[in-house]
């Protein structure tokens, strides 16, 4: 089943891939990917959608927003991670929004772009949210250099999250 949503255009009714059909698109794009634990790489994405709507400013974001980062959550390693472009995703179906938010936001060209300007210039609350989810579902083990860079970015999006809710 589809989720319907009017264009903002047309008016016509599209249809998108739901939350559980982008799981199982999530699922088929990182069949035989591992962690570095071992586990199948699908447990980072679902882990990540569950953390974003536990975050305690999920409660500010409309419904439809919350499904949105759910989604993305779930796809936010496999333009990176599968070669796939947002284009392969619209096709398959996921939302326009959803698929260039993981495009737009939550991929690096790791040849252009140093990290530390990818983290700033993530500036779309939605964006924000998932990263930080992503975030903190990577520093679970993370040591060294990797761990410290995680952390300051984590600060970084905290700040601009919390800012944005709290201190406007």
């Amino acid at each position: 089943m589809r989720m319907p949503r009017k264009t903002r255009l047309t008016g016509e009714r599209m249809t998108y891939l739901t939350t559980e059909q982008v799981k199982d698109l999530a699922t088929n794009l990182h069949e035989g990917q591992f962690r570095e634990d071992g586990k199948p790489y699908i447990t980072h994405p679902i882990a990540v959608a569950e953390l974003v709507l536990k975050h305690p400013t999920a409660k500010h974001f409309s419904k439809q927003e919350l499904i949105y980062m759910e989604q993305a959550a779930l796809l936010h390693d496999v333009i990176e991670d599968c070669g796939v472009s947002s284009g392969f995703l619209k096709e398959a179906g996921v939302d326009p929004i959803v698929a260039d938010l993981v495009a737009t936001y939550l991929t690096r060209d790791k040849d252009t772009q140093a990290y530390v300007d990818y983290i700033t210039n993530i500036n779309r609350k939605t964006a924000i949210l998932v990263k930080i989810s992503d975030l903190t579902h990577n520093l679970i083990g993370a040591k060294g250099n990797r761990k410290d860079k995680y952390e300051l970015a984590l600060e970084i999006l905290e700040a601009k999250i919390y800012n944005t809710f709290y201190y406007q």
